[in-house]
């Protein structure tokens, strides 16, 4: 047995997947500095090595995101066709569900198909309290009987260089920054809403807010691509800051107002 966690990430493009990843290795290593970490894509099925790898560590971490979902066990962590396969205790951290209304009442009628209800029905049993995101997530769990995990928040909001001090807001506001998400790549509604705003925030003492795309710019997608000539028209700067933590951690450390999705 290696003294080691090995986790499974998501981070392929998404900046936000990568401050999740970032985040969580330096909370383990404050915490657990014992321990080495192996990191897996989560979104790959395992090899025999890396299962071999696997079954020698302390336990196999699946971190961060909206991956409580339907057919998680096809489409987000396909690891191996049989669980069994895995002889290491299954932990989650930091792992959200994929709402659309946000409310309780969805979370109570929250479909998760067999496969993904033996992934879960093994974290839970694994002798280790598993960590998720958000109440909702709890909830959605804890309506399907499994009551070994807590709400710890998302990893990325544990920034240890400041998560014990005081909130110190900027002096005067000179950049603002706005986080686009995709929602309104599926939702005509939401693109209209994030012009409004922005056009709101370009009116407060000229402000230009720079638009920071977390998931890359692609020219094939007509919603991006409409979203960004409408930018340009308004000289409104924009920046891709996809494919890793430094460019984002970077972004956001120089505005002193973030508003965003």
């Amino acid at each position: 047995m290696k003294n080691q966690y090995v986790i499974l990430t998501g981070s392929k493009n998404n900046a936000g997947d990568y401050l999740i990843k970032y985040r969580a290795k330096k909370l383990f290593y404050k915490l657990r500095a014992d321990r080495e970490i192996v990191d897996y894509d989560g979104w790959k099925p395992f090899t025999q090595d890396q299962l071999a790898e696997i079954n020698q560590s302390k336990a196999l971490i699946l971190l961060g995101g909206p991956s409580l979902q339907n057919k998680m066990r096809k489409n987000i962590y396909p690891m191996t066709a049989n669980l069994d396969d895995i002889t290491v205790p299954i932990v989650m951290l930091g792992v959200g569900y994929k709402g659309v209304q946000g409310t309780f009442e969805e979370t109570r009628a929250y479909q998760l198909d067999t496969l993904s209800l033996e992934l879960l029905r093994r974290v839970n049993d694994s002798g280790v309290t598993s960590a998720v995101r958000d109440y909702h997530t709890l909830n959605v769990l804890q309506h399907y009987g499994l009551d070994n995990f807590i709400m710890a928040g998302c990893p990325a909001l544990y920034s240890l260089d400041h998560l014990y001090g005081a909130f110190s807001p900027a002096e005067k506001i000179n950049k603002v920054c706005f986080s686009m998400g995709v929602s309104y790549i599926r939702s005509r509604s939401m693109g209209i809403q994030m012009r409004g705003i922005l056009s709101q925030i370009s009116e407060i003492n000229g402000f230009k807010p720079e638009v920071l795309f977390h998931h890359s710019i692609d020219d094939s997608n007509p919603q991006q691509s409409e979203f960004i000539k409408w930018l340009e028209k308004n000289n409104i700067p924009y920046r891709d800051i996809s494919g890793s933590e430094n460019d984002l951690i970077s972004a956001y450390s120089d505005c002193d107002l973030h508003v965003g999705y």
